[in-house]
């Protein structure tokens, strides 16, 4: 566990990682023996786990973390990186509060999982600025005649724009698939290839690498979703920061219906 380092010793890196293992699960076993006391966020030093991917924790992130800051200085928030089945163990079997995904019927059923619309938002199309073969509005036939890159960061058989072409009877020419978000503007901005992302994440990557938004030509709903186990129900700690998510929707909703009109 331990090698020689000059005049001492030094943690090997599986030492390390040990530790870093033993320190998770005494945070995790400190918040199951308080879940049963009483709360005060502003002093808490209490962990709250998410199972989410890049994807995800895009929407949580500048609306959660923003929200709390103040109210909360002191908490930790714990994002563990899951798939689509991985987030559903997670949330039926192991210490994790709190599950981000995409609306799924497949996703609803299991006794004593709820959840909760975070946020939503539409599909835009990326393509490199500049690509001559597209101009003006882009067309289901324009589309699905170009090669794409695919983000299919869960385990599904299908993803929401697959299946959304496949009930328009149209498929889509897949040049390389991509378990996260990250890399695919940067791609895109030196290729022909397209990519469809939400429109929060395209506005994001359009600042800052040479992409242009385009609107996409059906209309899926990018919805995440926190999903919770009732388990955790009795915890203060738990049932706070489930507030907390409610309330930063309360107030996207009211800010998008604002907009709206």
């Amino acid at each position: 566990m331990f090698v020689r380092d000059g005049a001492g010793m030094r943690p090997t890196a599986k030492a390390q990682k040990l530790a870093e293992d033993v320190q998770d699960g005494l945070r995790l076993l400190s918040n199951s023996l308080g879940e049963g006391h009483a709360f005060n966020p502003l002093n808490s030093r209490q962990t709250f786990v998410f199972a989410a991917t890049d994807f995800t924790t895009f929407a949580l992130r500048p609306k959660l973390v923003a929200s709390i800051q103040t109210a909360a200085p002191r908490i930790r928030i714990k994002v563990e990186y899951a798939r689509r089945r991985d987030s559903m163990k997670a949330l039926l079997s192991k210490p994790v509060h709190f599950g981000l995904g995409i609306a799924d019927a497949h996703l609803d059923g299991h006794p004593g999982l709820n959840s909760v619309t975070f946020a939503d938002d539409d599909y835009v199309v990326l393509a490199r600025e500049g690509q001559l073969r597209i101009t003006g509005k882009l067309t289901l036939a324009r589309y699905t005649g170009e090669r794409h890159v695919a983000v299919l960061p869960w385990d599904t058989e299908m993803d929401v724009i697959n299946a959304t072409l496949l009930r328009l009877k149209f498929s889509c020419d897949v040049a390389m698939e991509l378990p996260s978000m990250l890399a695919t503007p940067s791609i895109v901005a030196v290729s022909d290839l397209l990519a469809t992302l939400p429109r929060c994440i395209a506005v994001c990557a359009a600042a800052n690498v040479p992409v242009t938004i385009l609107q996409a030509p059906f209309e899926p709903i990018h919805i995440v979703r926190v999903f919770f186990h009732e388990r955790h129900a009795s915890g203060a700690a738990y049932r706070w920061m489930l507030q907390q998510i409610t309330e930063v929707l309360a107030v996207s909703q009211l800010r998008s219906d604002g907009e709206s009109r």
